[in-house]
């Protein structure tokens, strides 16, 4: 499904083909030398592909089907049969080889423990050429085929697999290339890496623990290519083979890569390609890009290195099950012999990978510095500008690549000399296009191309990218990327917003923020930008961004992040049982609205700062374990919130999870993180004892809290899966206030581990209940909730809203509290006739200030305020009102005494 077969008439026809098949632009049907070639034919290069000897080839073949097997758990002691007589004869190959080069070839084995169909073996084998690069050794390219072979059955070890193809075809193929390079090492610049590996055919083993390895101790492997079935070349014009319909290619060859179109591994192979055409010409040599990291549903051993992160590709025959009998044809079976092999065409596989490996192990530097590309402004020119990062003594100039998004390979490549810009020209209007550049020496070795810049070339702006608004308690910051076109003016920003008029502000081409200072608290504003050419031509407008002043003035937010239960389970709760729950726990502050993040999903709606700016709390909590949508993808909305004044109170069950997006028992947090920087949680474990029961109090005014065993009636009455902190962060100002209550005899090893914290700082102030609120005793849940709301300085109590005229009082009245004395709840209540300047506070018996319950301005009225002392000892306080009204003369003072008994 990822290539065609096709009959080859005429190498006329084969060209055709070959151009369709790339999708290349007809224009380049005629192989011109600034295309294919496009520099000048290295002589080494060439030396070494005229070295190749299928003599040799077929030598090497010969010797290693005559092992009889060569599965992974076969014979490793015999001299003549199994994996060990192969992988001893191929490092005694490497041996002779090395004294060919004087030394500069290193041979030896790659040692791996691996348990393969269920056998261990401590000692499994990758042999290994190695020529260390005389300039750049640390840049890596590594050849490989697996040595390794298999019958139907994977796991049997003992019968006969000659392994010709599959892959004696891949193996030879490293060695012929490690005897060819032993002769010219001293032209090798860059490390070279002739290997071949075990294990594939039982699950890539061999690969995987060398690319995992490599990866583990920082080796920088710039590029690797793995040759597997690259021999047997009869193939089908159709799958099922029906009439003996055979073709036979021996003019292409499929090169699988993975990733996106830009991606590292597509652009080694693109190079593979380039420079496989232009060296390799005793037949219509065509690289055959497939755009996918490896045949349908089959793997070879370019993935482990590619799922590092390594740039790695895979040659694989134009056809390989092409015996007529389906399935697997010439692969796998006794009869993956040398006699339906076609040696010629391994030699030219052999030359591909000298034409590409061996010119990246003399080439320089990928170019480092970012492609920057900019529209001119008329339609059809761009200007490229880089900065020259090549040190090389021999450092030559650049070469510029493009290709169009449906191209699988570059369309031009144009050599442009050592300097920094270049102005493309000629390009096809609001047609995208794909520019990269490679670097050249004087010998015409050239260096992988660079990271592809998409670009669309353009008389209109491109729309900013990025844009954004973040709200702030005395306007709107918005920002945004800069654009880069050459004959840019600036930007144009519109404002909207109900009942407004729309406004629209100008900047300049310089700028990337602009700072709205003329928004009126509490409107809701719609931004969107547009880019500015000098014709006073217009991008198309942004999305719109939402900003309004973030005034903190209107209460607490009830954020409910939970997924909703159907409620035939206690522990499923209907999204009505939780609102309740909160509704009660919260009743005496003075919640002002509600977000349900399940309703707003089904409006395609995510909240932001601007929704969240004007509470001065948000209390969000997720209390199942499985919401459906993650509370990461609020941080960005909710680290501006806390940035610009609010406060944050989390309870969840798996919170770190759900913020994290991290599923690893054990999670450690760097600075940047939300976790890290707002939570204050540097490393957290996930509870494996599933023991849960409830916490104990470690703070003063917070309060122990029990599992609710109603709402549980599974797990033994525990929450299971719970997370404990190992490490805080925030200093002085984080203060840990519960620690995990195991209902274990004796505990269990997260017994008295921190499951919650408080933050309080000038820049943050956060609270994190690591247990779930809604499933404890809901007492104890309101006690500490009030707690931390009390802390965040919340007032406890409501304003009386029965106030009319009738009842609004003749005078200034501070009522005695009641009950008093009072354990820990008591009740002020207070009265004034005209609008007033309010302040009511608490103080000790020895006048410090503990706690100012209201100072604001308020209408005529009665009102009452509840004070919850539960982080006070007993004692005598006294509360004292101060009011000062407008147009009155002095202002009413009274205090009065408290008791509070414990």
């Amino acid at each position: 499904m990822f290539y065609t077969k096709r009959i080859i008439l005429s190498s006329i026809v084969l060209l055709i083909c070959y151009i369709l098949f790339s999708m290349s632009s007809l224009a380049q049907i005629n192989k011109q030398e600034k295309y294919y070639r496009g520099t000048q034919i290295n002589p080494v290069i060439e030396a070494m592909i005229n070295s190749v000897s299928t003599d040799s080839i077929l030598s090497y073949l010969e010797t290693i089907v005559s092992f009889h097997t060569r599965h992974t758990n076969s014979d490793t002691t015999s001299p003549s049969i199994g994996i060990g007589a192969a992988r001893n004869y191929i490092l005694s190959k490497f041996q002779d080889y090395a004294a060919q080069s004087g030394g500069d070839l290193l041979p030896g084995f790659f040692v791996f423990p691996a348990t393969v169909c269920s056998k261990f073996n401590a000692a499994h084998k990758n042999v290994m050429a190695t020529v260390t690069g005389s300039l750049s050794p640390e840049r890596i390219f590594i050849v490989s085929g697996h040595m390794d072979s298999r019958t139907v059955d994977v796991c049997d070890d003992t019968s006969f697999a000659p392994s010709a193809n599959d892959d004696g075809s891949g193996t030879v193929l490293s060695m012929e290339m490690a005897r060819v390079i032993s002769q010219f090492t001293n032209n090798i610049e860059n490390t070279l890496i002739m290997m071949t590996v075990t294990g594939e055919d039982q699950g890539l083993f061999g690969s995987e623990a060398y690319a995992d390895w490599a990866f583990e101790n920082g080796l920088r492997i710039d590029g690797m290519v793995t040759n597997d079935v690259v021999g047997n070349i009869v193939g089908c014009v159709d799958p099922g083979c029906p009439n003996g319909n055979f073709i036979t290619d021996s003019t292409s060859v499929r090169h699988f890569s993975g990733g996106e179109s830009t991606s590292s591994s597509r652009q080694l192979t693109r190079y593979m390609k380039l420079k496989a055409e232009q060296y390799v010409t005793e037949v219509p040599w065509a690289v055959n890009l497939i755009p996918a990291i490896d045949r349908p549903g089959r793997s070879g051993d370019h993935v482990p290195f590619f799922e590092n992160g390594y740039a790695a590709g895979r040659f694989t025959e134009a056809h390989e099950n092409g015996d007529g009998s389906g399935a697997n044809g010439h692969q796998h079976n006794q009869f993956d012999l040398i006699e339906f092999m076609n040696i010629p065409y391994v030699a030219r596989m052999v030359k591909t990978n000298i034409a590409g490996m061996a010119c990246l192990a003399m080439a320089p530097e990928t170019p480092s510095a970012p492609l920057i590309v900019r529209n001119v402004g008329n339609g059809t020119d761009v200007l490229l500008t880089w900065i020259n990062t090549n040190t090389e003594p021999d450092f030559d100039g650049y070469r510029i690549a493009y290709r169009h998004p449906d191209s699988l390979f570059y369309e031009q490549i144009i050599p442009v000399g050592n300097v920094t810009q270049y102005t493309a020209t000629g390009l096809i209007p609001e047609q995208p296009i794909y520019f990269c550049y490679s670097a050249l020496d004087t010998d015409g070795n050239e260096s992988i191309f660079s990271p592809e810049v998409l670009v669309i070339p353009s008389t209109i702006p491109a729309i900013p990218q990025e844009f954004d608004a973040t709200s702030k308690t005395n306007g709107i910051k918005l920002d945004w990327l800069p654009n880069t076109e050459l004959d840019l003016d600036g930007y144009t920003i519109t404002r909207t917003a109900d009942q407004q008029p729309n406004a629209e502000f100008t900047v300049g081409a310089a700028e990337v923020t602009f700072f709205d200072n003329t928004a009126d608290p509490h409107i809701y504003y719609l931004y969107s930008i547009q880019a500015r050419d000098v014709n006073n031509n217009l991008s198309d407008p942004s999305a719109v961004k939402r900003g309004r002043l973030a005034t903190h003035d209107s209460g607490i937010l009830i954020m409910d992040a939970s997924r909703d239960g159907n409620g035939i389970n206690p522990i499923f709760p209907t999204d009505e049982a939780v609102d309740d729950f909160y509704t009660s726990i919260l009743g005496h502050f003075n919640v002002t609205d509600e977000w349900d993040v399940a309703d707003s999903l089904l409006q395609n709606k995510l909240i932001s700062d601007a929704d969240m700016g004007i509470y001065s709390t948000i209390v969000l909590h997720s209390d199942t374990r499985f919401p459906e949508h993650k509370i990461a993808e609020d941080t960005t909305a909710l680290r501006k919130y806390l940035q610009n004044g609010g406060q944050l109170l989390l309870s969840g069950w798996k919170l770190i999870e759900n913020v994290s997006e991290d599923n690893a028992a054990v999670k450690s947090f760097q600075p940047g993180n939300f976790i890290y920087n707002y939570m204050q949680i540097d490393s957290s474990e996930v509870a494996s004892s599933n023991d849960f029961k409830g916490a104990n109090t470690l703070a003063s005014g917070y309060f122990s809290i029990m599992v609710d065993s109603v709402k549980i009636p599974t797990f033994g009455g525990d929450l299971i899966a719970m997370e404990v902190f190992h490490s805080v962060t925030g200093g002085s100002n984080t203060q840990l206030l519960h620690s995990y209550r195991s209902s274990q005899q004796p505990p269990s090893p997260f017994h008295d581990l921190p499951v919650s914290l408080q933050h309080l700082s000038i820049s943050t102030r956060i609270i994190v209940f690591d247990f779930p609120l809604y499933y404890m005793n809901q007492v104890e849940a309101e006690q500490n909730i009030t707690a931390g709301l009390i802390t965040l300085g919340e007032i406890v109590g409501v304003e009386d809203e029965s106030n009319d005229v009738a009842s609004i009082p003749e005078e200034f009245i501070l009522h005695q509290n009641y009950p008093n004395p009072f354990n820990p709840v008591t009740i002020i209540k207070f009265s004034i006739p005209i609008k007033s300047n309010i302040s009511l506070m608490l103080y000790n018996v020895i006048g410090e200030q503990l706690r100012v319950f209201l100072d604001e301005e308020k209408p005529p009225g009665n009102y009452e305020v509840e004070f919850n002392a539960s982080e006070l000892s007993s004692g005598v306080y006294f509360y004292r009102l101060q009011v000062y009204a407008p147009g009155r003369a002095g202002s009413f003072v009274e205090t009065k005494k408290m008791v509070l008994l414990r």
